[in-house]
């Protein structure tokens, strides 16, 4: 089994030499509290935008997960599941600056597959910051403030890791 297997996450040395690896992340990076972007209108090879983020941006804040679910793992075993929604610069931008420290896509690829530039894994790696890809059931998600915890196998020196995502909802006491 490879580090990009199945449902993943990217350390920053998957895009950058000097990136840290997997197993000198911190596990805090790996759970949270997470906001469900729900973008299942976009097509093939489609941006996520500014505009498409904008309903979310009051609940978007420092240490927050971005889960962006587009259902589009409901392709995967077909030609369509290279040709994915993707989020595109000025969203990782503005995650960033909003203090984001992990973002999670249905798709096998937070950047464009195919696409000779990576602005979401460049940037995120420069800024030691996570991207889990390959994720899916977001549309199982139907309660707010849910609680996601990703965590990684320590595998030393590795770009990244499989891991088993899940949402839970904290009991209200």
């Amino acid at each position: 089994m490879g580090t990009q297997t199945g449902s993943h996450v990217d350390a920053p040395y998957h895009f950058s030499n000097t990136g840290e690896t997997i197993d000198k992340m911190e596990l805090d990076f790996f759970l949270g509290e997470a906001v469900v972007i729900h973008v299942t209108d976009k097509k093939a090879d489609e941006a996520i935008t500014l505009e498409d983020i904008e309903e979310y941006k009051d609940e978007i804040s420092d240490g927050k997960i971005v889960l962006f679910h587009t259902n589009w793992y409901k392709t995967r075993g077909t030609d369509a599941f290279f040709h994915h929604p993707y989020v595109n610069g000025e969203v990782a931008k503005y995650l960033v600056e909003k203090g984001v420290r992990f973002i999670g896509i249905d798709t096998i690829n937070a950047d464009q597959t195919g696409g000779t530039e990576f602005p979401v894994h460049d940037l995120f790696s420069e800024k030691r910051l996570m991207i889990g890809e390959n994720w899916a059931y977001f549309d199982k998600i139907d309660f707010e403030h849910p609680f996601v915890i990703a965590l990684p196998m320590k595998i030393v020196g590795c770009d990244g890791s499989p891991v088993r995502a899940v949402a839970v909802q904290w009991e209200e006491e």
